[in-house]
């Protein structure tokens, strides 16, 4: 931002036109247009959230359950030397949890990478020469089925010692809500003869990979935020503009379209500038915008003038409008704080 054309109306005026020492001494206000601070949906997401072109990527840990030979499989009895093996069905289960400040999301795409590996003594899915068993992978939020597959051990094999992976797609327009429910059921039947340990046992490895949502709910409460910083461009208002400066203000309109409120501070700084920082209020999410006026003092406006290095910060705490601090966010909404200077200058007298 550049106050040229400013400076020159002024110059203008006070070159073309004797101003008589006796003159009244009038104040004219000016309104010179200034930056805009803007408050993007990447400011506002916790770590875990991403924007990933027209989507948020959410990182969902990798979650791991185990269960033992008894667990598995009552009649396996240990201790009594090779015995055939006993048919058994059994289910493990995992939970994949959204992050705690992501209360729903929109599935787009994304995967899970389910890893099913057998520390039993025997293939539980082929546990003779014609014997074959499955196991059955199924993922669900809230009971909604959103992804499944099968191991079947008419063309695969779970030996001893052995891993299986399997990555399955999750249903595109499904709102997750809460967690990822893993279940994976091993359907084992009777087998030849073996020696069972206790320590013996399945365990299942579950790793959401590349979860893309449309949109999301938050949970925020008094989360820090600060919108991208502007420079700010007073060079080209000289002494004789800034001796005649009385005051002035720093207009901001606020456009905010997320159902957030909080209590900003507006900061302008520069290397050897005592900094200036103003309140500055965000209003619930609204299509019209709200103005405000943030007055400064005279010795506060001239010490911005001559400057070309000025800093326009806006941070501070935002809470969601919603139970618990719920906020519905979308990628590329942003809300925008445009700025102008108001400022006094006086005209007339000596």
């Amino acid at each position: 931002m550049t106050l040229c054309a400013i400076a020159g109306a002024i110059a203008s005026l006070t070159g073309c036109i004797d101003l008589p020492t006796d003159s009244p001494i009038v104040d004219q206000r000016w309104l010179v247009p200034g930056d805009s601070a803007t408050l993007s949906v990447d400011r506002v997401l916790p770590p875990t959230v991403t924007v990933v072109g027209n989507a948020f990527q959410v990182v969902i840990p990798s979650v791991s359950t185990t269960q033992v030979l008894s667990q598995l499989c009552a009649q396996c009895t240990v201790g009594v030397g090779a015995i055939p093996k006993p048919a058994f069905n059994a289910t493990l289960t995992s939970t994949a949890a959204l992050p705690s400040d992501v209360a729903a999301a929109t599935l787009v795409s994304g995967s899970v990478s389910v890893g099913v590996t057998n520390n039993l003594p025997f293939d539980p899915i082929r546990p003779s020469a014609s014997a074959r068993g499955f196991v059955i992978i199924s993922l669900s939020n809230r009971g909604a089925v959103i992804g499944t597959d099968t191991i079947s051990g008419a063309s695969t094999a779970l030996p001893p010692n052995s891993r299986v992976d399997r990555t399955i797609a999750l249903r595109a327009g499904i709102v997750l809500n809460g967690a990822i429910d893993a279940q994976v059921r091993v359907v084992s039947p009777d087998g030849d003869p073996t020696v069972f340990a206790s320590t013996q046992n399945i365990s299942v490895q579950a790793t959401p990979t590349n979860v893309r949502v449309s949109r999301a709910t938050l949970l925020l409460t008094n989360r820090s935020v600060s919108a991208t910083p502007t420079t700010v461009d007073l060079s080209g208002v000289d002494s004789a503009i800034s001796d005649r400066t009385q005051g002035g203000a720093l207009l901001v309109s606020v456009t905010n379209p997320f159902a957030l409120r909080g209590s900003l501070t507006l900061t302008i700084s520069a290397p050897g500038l005592t900094s200036i920082s103003k309140p500055l209020r965000l209003d619930a999410g609204s299509a019209a915008s709200t103005s405000q006026r943030l007055d400064f003092t005279r010795d506060e406006i001239r010490s911005l003038f001559g400057r070309s290095d000025l800093s326009l910060t806006v941070s501070g705490p935002v809470t969601g409008t919603g139970t618990g601090g719920a906020v519905d966010v979308l990628p590329g909404t942003q809300a925008v704080m445009s700025t102008r200077f108001e400022v006094a200058v006086r005209v007339g007298g000596k």
